[in-house]
């Protein structure tokens, strides 16, 4: 899966539209907390609101930037959320695009 997470990261940000990216670093940044990666999560739901509006990004993954933050706090602690929020935030969309694959290729090499 997370090759596939990989290649749609990739295509997204060199042919997607702008919503379209920012709704795979959102579902990237799912998947990462999924994986027990909360830290790493937060920063790209950071870097995906910058992208696209938050509120369309909540629709995409079925849950409000409200929610993912509450639930983030709760697994990392209100410090290290702003920390990863800010780092995020600060993110050009290649910074984004890099560190995405770089977590996906870090999780691929755990899995295996």
């Amino acid at each position: 899966m997370s090759r596939d997470l990989s290649r749609a990261v990739s295509l997204a940000e060199a042919r997607g539209s702008r919503e379209e990216y920012g709704i795979v670093l959102a579902l990237t940044g799912m998947s990462l907390l999924q994986a027990g990666w909360p830290t790493e999560a937060a920063v790209l739901f950071s870097a995906a609101t910058q992208i696209f509006e938050p509120a369309n990004l909540g629709l995409a993954v079925g849950a409000t930037e409200d929610a993912i933050r509450g639930r983030l706090g709760r697994e990392i602690g209100d410090a290290a959320l702003i920390a990863a929020w800010e780092h995020g935030a600060a993110m050009s969309d290649r910074d984004a695009r890099d560190f995405a694959l770089a977590k996906l290729a870090d999780l691929t090499a755990e899995v295996v």
